[in-house]
């Protein structure tokens, strides 16, 4: 298996994302995959853009959260919600790594309830709360570790 490597920065750089996009564009083109995978909202973007234009034809994301909160100031918030809609639009599923942010999808018309899947892979913060056990057994437990 041969990879390659197309780089692009992390922050907002139109110049450097639109030359990340040609980029992924003909190696997707070239390399005539049957699935792009992406993940983060920057990547996705770009690759499942990309992808799409260049015909590929299953196009998957991974959801590990959204970049907006509902506290952010509104014009964050909308902005973030119209990037998520527009990589949304490429995609032929979308994983998701939590409950809330597939609700979340679906109430911001981000996408069609149907191209959601529940990925999982979080942590299940009641099963290790503190709270749930006494402070006798914490200690138990810490002298045996």
């Amino acid at each position: 298996m041969k990879i390659k490597t197309i780089k692009f920065r992390r922050k907002i750089s139109p110049i450097s994302d639109l030359i990340a996009f040609i980029k992924l564009f003909f190696y997707f083109k070239k390399e005539k995959f049957s699935i792009i995978h992406t993940h983060t909202i920057k990547a996705s973007l770009i690759g499942q853009l990309a992808a799409k234009m260049a015909g590929i034809p299953i196009i998957v994301n991974t959801v590990h959260g959204f970049y907006f909160q509902e506290r952010d100031f509104w014009l964050k918030r909308k902005i973030f919600i119209l990037i998520e809609r527009i990589a949304a639009k490429c995609s032929d599923l979308i994983f998701f790594v939590n409950k809330e942010d597939m609700k979340t999808a679906v109430e911001e018309k981000i996408c069609l309830p149907d191209l959601r899947r529940y990925f999982g892979g979080g942590v299940d913060t009641e099963r290790f709360n503190p709270e749930r056990f006494s402070e006798e057994f914490i200690f138990k437990k810490k002298k045996q570790l």
